[in-house]
């Protein structure tokens, strides 16, 4: 009796070795002892047929056990690569399919943010008729974009701009809420939402109110600013005032194995910012004045909507306990130290406002009605996606970008 033993070099071959003689080869091999392979069924009524045939011993040997193998084995690879083809295609063929939507979905934007508005709260208030109308802006994430950009999702500048608009067509307006739950963002976005609430004030003399449900913070707290009230949910808070440049930087590593950029410019200031470069001297002078003309335009706001004057807020700004070095308030030390007007529930704010509008016009009731930002799924999904794929290939590393109210 010999014994046959199989020594291979790599633990891929003993598995499929071993799926060979569970699965196919032992197919193969079973009809090979039975001498039955490739042979036609038997008739039962053909006397030839029934007559039992005399045994044989059907011997393999390890040329026939070797031929069998490699025969599975190849089957095996073929069907891994038609496998590993067929994934292939499938990939690019969605790649492809996401390009397609991304470029041509690019080719005609609407003309304004598209806004969903649903009445959410309705309060009855005993006049004998009239409907008044109050319109909720959610604010929430990050404050991005610009008031002549893209009227994309995330463009938190266009969108304040456009649901102003379309709640001042409503004729029974009687106030806005800013519902804000914000960390801040883009300090340019930031300005210009301020800008837009107040401009708004002006042109309609209709009551903003700013209610702060969780946090806002730095822009977020700079579009609470542009109301006539800010109010504070009991368990919020508020603050963060200040602006800040911040990047990603690896000079020290790079000066340890000899990385470098390699920038050609026409002055030492044009290109300050690297990952890979030391911050100069004087671009550190040119940004500090950057983030410094930033924050003053902040704290003009502040000390314009919370008649707090200029010079006490900057001096602030240099002192541990100030209330413009960045330090956040809960609500109660933001109402102490003059940074809301009031500190109550968003139930409690409804019906304070419903009880001003029918004080100063008698009406049946009042409802509240959310002026959600919407995009299709397809549309927003491609801009989004159009975004950041090309955000793969450009390094945005310009200063003005890099400014955050946050």
């Amino acid at each position: 009796m010999s014994t046959v033993y199989f020594e291979t070099q790599s633990a891929t071959l003993k598995k499929e070795l071993f799926y060979l003689i569970l699965g196919v080869g032992m197919k193969n091999i079973l009809s090979l002892f039975r001498g039955t392979r490739g042979t036609p069924p038997k008739d039962p009524s053909d006397p030839s047929e029934t007559a039992e045939e005399p045994s044989r011993d059907v011997t393999l040997s390890v040329n026939d056990i070797s031929s069998i193998a490699t025969s599975v084995i190849s089957t095996i690879h073929l069907e891994q690569r038609r496998r590993s083809r067929n994934r292939w295609l499938t990939f690019l063929a969605i790649l492809g399919f996401i390009i397609g939507v991304m470029f041509l979905s690019s080719g005609k934007a609407p003309s304004n943010v598209r806004i969903d508005t649903e009445a959410f709260r309705v309060l009855p208030l005993g006049g004998a008729s009239g409907v008044g109308h109050v319109a909720m802006i959610p604010i929430l994430g990050d404050i991005e974009g610009d008031i002549l950009g893209d009227p994309e999702f995330g463009n938190t500048t266009r969108y304040l701009h456009d649901a102003l608009m379309l709640a001042e067509e409503h004729k029974q307006l009687s106030a806005v809420i800013l519902y804000i739950n914000s960390y801040g963002g883009d300090a340019v976005a930031s300005a210009q939402g301020y800008r837009i609430i107040k401009e708004f004030r002006a042109r309609t003399r209709i009551p903003v109110y700013a209610y702060v449900s969780s946090h806002a913070y730095s822009g977020g707290y700079y579009f609470a600013l542009g109301a006539n009230k800010i109010i504070i949910d009991p368990e919020a808070s508020v603050g963060s005032i200040g602006v800040i440049i911040q990047y990603f930087n690896t000079a020290p590593l790079g000066k340890l194995f000899g990385i470098e950029d390699i920038e050609i410019a026409t002055g030492e200031l044009k290109a300050c910012i690297g990952q890979w470069k030391k911050l100069s001297p004087a671009c550190s002078v040119m940004l500090h004045r950057e983030v410094n003309v930033a924050f003053y335009r902040f704290l003009r706001a502040v000390s314009d909507s919370r008649n707090i004057p200029f010079d006490v807020l900057l001096a602030e700004s240099k002192r541990d306990d100030g209330r413009t070095n960045g330090s956040i308030f809960g609500s109660e030390d933001a109402l102490a130290n003059g940074l809301v007007d009031k500190v109550e529930t968003l139930d409690e704010l409804l019906v304070d406002i419903a009880n001003e509008a029918h004080a100063k016009k008698p009406l049946k009731q009042i409802e509240f009605v959310r002026y959600d930002k919407k995009k299709e799924l397809l549309e927003r999904w491609s801009k989004e996606t159009r975004t950041a794929f090309m955000k793969m290939f450009y390094d945005n590393s310009s200063s003005r970008s890099l400014l955050r109210a946050e």
